[in-house]
């Protein structure tokens, strides 16, 4: 009789700490539902897998910076779930995550909340935990990066829509704050005071969901193609910077 593998979690950190730690998560279910845990430090390690379709990616990495990423992944393996792990996600992560689909977002604290109870599986699966999840987007072979990195920004302008009503706010802050003009200069360019940029500016934070500008705004808007050479292929991410 034919043996059946069992099934495959991969996991990829460039931390070497976080690594290790949602692998630990992963021991009860490994234990008890017998899966094969497989770390990977660099995205080449990820991508070298050569068995069959993982039943799960684990993904210790930001989803702003990293469709190349998964674009490579989805056309290597359509149908497996990703999760993304990190201390806090932003609107740019959750559109990537929309756009892509099959594709959750779990904070470090919330995987933490149900151990060992809970499994990180569960956070998938159970109601309480998962919430819902647009379906797989299928991309043929011939898809590159640069084919979809303009479909993401058009996404997310138009998703952005949807949570700012006033077409001059999302305007002022895609055309001119998001590439890093200043306030008093976009003021002066736009012939608009100052007093009332600011109050934009304060209410696409509000409608982000965020406090610090310097740090997340242009981030909250941005999607980068993330570590791929030019023609598509996946270069291994730098390392985050501490802070």
């Amino acid at each position: 009789m034919e043996r059946n593998e069992p099934d495959t979690v991969l996991i990829y950190s460039p931390d070497w700490t976080h690594r290790t730690a949602l692998e630990n998560l992963f021991s009860q279910e490994s234990l008890r539902d017998g899966l094969v845990i497989k770390t990977a430090e660099t995205v080449s390690d990820l991508l070298a897998n050569s068995h069959s379709p993982p039943a799960l990616i684990i993904l210790d990495i930001q989803p702003r910076s990293a469709p190349g990423i998964i674009l490579t992944l989805r056309k290597k393996y359509p149908l497996v779930s990703l999760i993304f792990t990190g201390d806090y996600f932003l609107y740019s992560d959750r559109i990537v995550a929309e756009y892509f689909g099959g594709i959750w977002l779990k904070q470090y604290d919330a995987l933490m909340a149900g151990y060992p109870a809970t499994g990180v599986t569960e956070h998938m699966t159970s109601s309480l935990f998962a919430g819902a999840c647009p379906s797989v987007r299928i991309f043929s072979d011939t898809t590159t990066i640069n084919d979809v990195l303009p479909l993401l920004d058009l996404w997310l302008s138009q998703r952005l829509a949807g949570v700012v009503s006033s077409y001059r706010m999302r305007e002022v802050a895609l055309d001119w704050f998001v590439r890093g003009v200043s306030l008093r200069e976009v003021a002066c360019r736009l012939r608009r005071s100052e007093k009332v940029l600011y109050h934009y500016r304060c209410l696409m934070m509000q409608a982000l969901g965020i406090r610090h500008y310097s740090r997340d705004f242009i981030p909250s808007l941005t999607v980068t193609a993330g570590p791929v050479r030019r023609g598509g292929s996946v270069e291994p991410p730098l390392p985050a910077s501490a802070g």
